[in-house]
């Protein structure tokens, strides 16, 4: 969820390469349960 606000917060300031590494690490971890 920590992973989920961070990358929505990047991408809205236009940071595209932190919303980028956000979201690699973020489905990177998809398939934990508590990610779901």
């Amino acid at each position: 969820m920590t992973l989920e606000f961070a990358l929505n917060q990047a991408f809205k300031l236009k940071n595209y390469k932190t919303a980028t590494s956000f979201a690699t690490r973020l489905l990177t971890l998809e398939s934990a349960p508590d990610v779901a």
